[in-house]
């Protein structure tokens, strides 16, 4: 593919492909659509630390590399629950992975468990999404579990 510049001239692309059957303008688009998931899982990869992540031990790398692989779900399905309530939703609005992983889930809470079950999430009141995070925890828990503020 050619690209006039702005300045003059033109830029040249090619892409090669084993797909006879597309049209070669439906291809390009949908590689172009690729680069940006390419780049998100790069963005992720960065922020939730897989490249640094190294033990010595083939048991303790395996358990690094399934916990890598849980951390994007989790991210996603906490990403589903903190949308439940208008509010956090704006406050959290274009919070990639990094700004998620420094500021949401690092909130300070006491978890407190009675015969296995968890009964009551308390947040740190300093912290400035403590508010918005209790009502998308009390919408996810509906009830059953007691969330506010430590005192």
């Amino acid at each position: 593919m050619r690209t006039p510049k702005e300045q003059g001239g033109s830029q040249d692309a090619v892409l090669v492909t084993t797909l006879v059957d597309h049209e070669p303008v439906a291809l390009a688009a949908a590689y172009d659509g690729r680069a940006m998931i390419e780049a998100t899982f790069c963005q992720d990869k960065q922020a939730l630390g897989f490249v640094t992540r190294r033990q010595r031990r083939w048991a303790a790398q395996q358990m690094v590399l399934l916990l890598a692989r849980l951390a994007p779900h989790l991210l996603l399905w906490g990403k589903r629950w903190r949308r439940r309530v208008p509010g956090t939703r704006r406050r959290l609005r274009g919070y990639g992975v990094v700004r998620l992983l420094r500021d949401v889930w690092a909130v300070s809470v006491v978890i407190r468990w009675r015969r296995g079950w968890m009964v009551s999430v308390r947040f740190s009141p300093l912290h400035p999404l403590a508010t918005p995070l209790q009502a998308s925890l009390s919408a996810l828990f509906r009830g059953r579990v007691r969330v506010g503020c430590l005192r």
